[in-house]
């Protein structure tokens, strides 16, 4: 690069001093960003427009410091400097990263965010002008070095950062009902002077689904959801993060609470010949208890079903999941989310109708089919892995607390040293371990495909289980993936 801007000069007919032939190449180099700030980054989409986002040509850039003699920090601001390029990730409603390489005295220094920075409200963007970007490798927590003016301008103080709300500017645009003004997740590199048009998420791409197929389910008697499509769709509240302390600092670099709500809905197609839970006749643990005590069963009560086995079977689930506290650290490359949730399942189940004369049950072979619906309450814990745009990785405990709505049908757990001897459980506790890896066929992100390891259990009996092992693919509900 050297060679070629001496040869450059020199082919021109330049005769100045090495101290003006840099300030020329200098004022060159200013005259290429201009030249190409002021040409919009255009990105022509049929999506709906989200906002423009200008990058300011010149900003101020600060030193903090502590003062010597009052003991508090104070502030040095520069004059304008030049402002060369913005690197920027938009993220489920965050600035997920960026970084801005900034021009003083000649030489890039570049800033950067430690954390995901809220996007979605006009709370969050009026924040921006509080938000501080440091260079990067600068300390979280640095020495607090006392200081005058003077020497914080010659030393560069405790530390030098920009302000992020004096950086860029957005714009967004005004819809009926938009209350969410983030743009689509995506990427992009902007000059300083340049604006680009911002554009939320393709109509057809609103809804995506994941279709798994169970390779434990294929076996005859393991009905865990021969095909399982889940559909959801994250909903932003409260996209605000804030950094932590200094003694968690290295393991946790940011805090957040309920930053979302997730509603989901999940049909599972059962193999044909085995898609009913077959309830249990209470009736013949009467007539022939062994050591089980009959005296607290319902009288009403002639049906039987397990917590797990009505969980197992379930059809149709719709609910949501709310995030009660997230936490991340980019630098371990993982996000952890604990969520709450709720859920309405309905499991199809067969009975048997019997006759009970004396103490003899005589089963009349008429079957009668309806379903059961069960809420359940589901808290959880999830570990995510984002090593890359191509891969993550997911780690999750899932604890369920089930309740069935059916009259005259108990609610019965097996005890684990005797699995003919019953425990009442009117309401019961599951759970659900489970690791999902996530691939990207494309760069877009339209095509994924899934791998997903679930076992499921009772919290009181481990050995009453069952695990599925699937693998799936994405699609869009609205359209086909471009």
């Amino acid at each position: 690069m050297a060679v070629f801007q001496r040869n450059f000069l020199r082919i021109n007919g330049f005769t100045c001093t090495d101290p003006e032939k840099d300030l020329i190449l200098k004022e060159g180099n200013n005259l290429w960003f201009q030249l190409i700030a002021i040409r919009p980054l255009q990105q022509p989409s049929a999506a709906p427009e989200a906002g423009r986002l200008s990058i300011s040509s010149q900003i101020k850039f600060y030193i903090s410091y502590i003062d010597s003699a009052t003991k508090k920090e104070k502030i040095v601001s520069s004059e304008d400097i030049s402002v060369q390029d913005v690197d920027i990730e938009f993220n489920n409603g965050y600035i997920e990263n960026i970084s801005a390489t900034i021009l003083i005295n000649g030489r890039p220094r570049t800033y950067i965010n430690i954390y995901g920075i809220g996007f979605t409200s006009v709370e969050n963007q009026n924040k921006l002008k509080s938000i501080r970007l440091y260079e990067r490798g600068a300390k979280a927590f640095p020495d607090k070095k006392r200081m005058t003016q003077a020497q914080a301008a010659l030393k560069g103080g405790n530390r030098t950062y920009i302000i992020l709300g004096e950086l860029l500017d957005y714009k967004n645009r005004l819809e009926v009902d938009r209350r969410d003004y983030s743009p689509k997740d995506t990427s992009m590199t902007l000059f300083g002077g340049q604006y680009a048009t911002l554009y939320k998420e393709e109509t057809n791409k609103l809804f995506e689904a994941r279709i798994y197929s169970d390779f434990v389910g294929l076996q005859d008697d393991k009905p865990n959801g021969l095909v399982q499509t889940d559909v959801e769709k994250r909903i932003n509240i409260n996209t605000a993060q804030w950094q932590t302390r200094r003694w968690i600092f290295p393991v946790v670099k940011s805090v957040g609470i309920f930053q979302y709500i997730l509603p989901s809905i999940t049909l599972s197609k059962l193999e044909e010949h085995n898609k009913h839970y077959i309830l249990g006749d209470l009736d013949s643990i009467r007539q022939h208890p062994g050591d089980n005590d009959t005296a607290s069963l319902a009288k009403n009560s002639h049906r039987y079903a397990t917590p797990l086995g009505l969980y197992q079977r379930q059809s149709f689930s719709a609910g949501f999941d709310l995030n009660v506290l997230f936490l991340a650290n980019h630098n371990l490359k993982f996000n952890i989310y604990l969520n709450i949730g709720g859920r309405l399942g309905i499991t199809p189940v067969a009975d048997s109708l019997t006759i009970l004369e004396g103490s003899t049950v005589t089963k009349t072979g008429l079957v009668k089919e309806y379903t059961i619906n069960t809420l359940q309450i589901t808290p959880q814990l999830k570990l995510v892995f984002l090593p890359e745009e191509r891969f993550n990785l997911s780690l999750s405990y899932r604890a369920i607390y089930i309740k069935p709505f059916a009259p005259g049908v108990e609610l019965l757990g097996f005890t684990k040293d005797d699995p003919q001897k019953y425990m009442l459980q009117r309401n019961k506790w599951l759970n659900t371990l489970e690791l999902l890896m996530s691939f990207n066929v494309n760069k877009n992100g339209d095509g994924k495909v899934f791998g997903r390891a679930r076992f499921n259990s009772e919290i009181a009996n481990y050995q009453n289980n069952f695990a599925q092992i699937q693998i799936g693919y994405s699609t869009y509900i609205f359209g086909r993936n471009k």
